[in-house]
């Protein structure tokens, strides 16, 4: 189930299920207290049906909480209480996004997105490929490498290693064999190249690049085309892109 598919159940279904749960409870004891009769074995198995649908808004409700103020305490909370195996890791998700996204704390942000897989990494590609991201950043690369055999098709993480580790021509393999207009991605295919020798190969991508930068500035607006800047920049030398991974394993405070 996709990340975007259990945060659908959670906040339309859930309630939902509680509120029909509890007016579902209501009724059955209405009906016994207005007859005064016996509960039968099946009415017991309702009732129980309906506590338990009531029971999920309780996560939820924690849950929706802790995602409005990005409250960790409280999405940890909702992860324990939850008895819904994709709602725990949806809370254990979100909480890593917090330490990765906003905290940029790189080891807690590793430690719940493992709590999301729990080993299980061919069944969660894109966490899989979080974690190698962030192993690669915080340069424990047999870990990377390791984890991206349960997903072979995504090496984008692999090249980091590959790059960080001296490999060059390994880091280009990792590339798709159809031409990309990407002007980040033919940088710094150009600077993989020219490391290795091949100047003609590299000139005709950096040519490439730079063509594609300049239609995106007449396309664009300054401060969209400034962001694009930003992003390509790193990837115009090796040497440079080190420099901007280097910068990302302080930035998550791996030293």
């Amino acid at each position: 189930m996709e990340w975007y598919n259990v945060m659908d159940f959670y906040v339309t279904v859930v309630p939902n299920i509680s509120k029909i749960s509890l007016i579902g409870l209501i009724i059955i004891l209405g009906i016994h207290i207005a007859k005064k009769s016996k509960f039968k074995i099946y009415e017991y198995i309702l009732m129980l049906v309906f506590l338990t649908g009531m029971y999920l808004y309780i996560p939820q409700s924690l849950w929706s909480k802790g995602m409005a103020h990005s409250d960790i305490p409280t999405l940890e909370k909702a992860a324990k209480l939850s008895i819904l195996p994709y709602a725990k890791e949806n809370c254990y998700n979100d909480i890593a996004m917090i330490y990765a996204q906003d905290l940029k704390d790189g080891e807690k942000a590793i430690r719940y997105y493992e709590k999301v897989v729990n080993g299980k990494y061919k069944k969660f590609p894109e966490t899989t490929l979080m974690l190698t991201y962030m192993y690669s950043y915080k340069g424990d690369y047999d870990r990377a490498i390791k984890l991206s055999k349960f997903i072979p098709e995504r090496k984008a993480s692999l090249r980091i290693v590959y790059i960080q580790k001296g490999e060059y021509q390994k880091a280009l393999d990792t590339y798709d064999k159809d031409e990309s207009k990407k002007p980040g991605i033919n940088f710094l295919k150009a600077s993989l190249y020219r490391e290795l020798g091949n100047y003609t190969e590299a000139d005709r991508l950096y040519k490439l690049a730079e063509e594609e930068m300049s239609r995106l500035k007449n396309k664009h607006s300054a401060g969209y085309y400034s962001d694009i800047e930003k992003i390509v920049e790193p990837r115009k030398s090796i040497k440079a892109y080190k420099e901007y991974l280097e910068s990302l394993k302080k930035e998550y405070h791996f030293e």
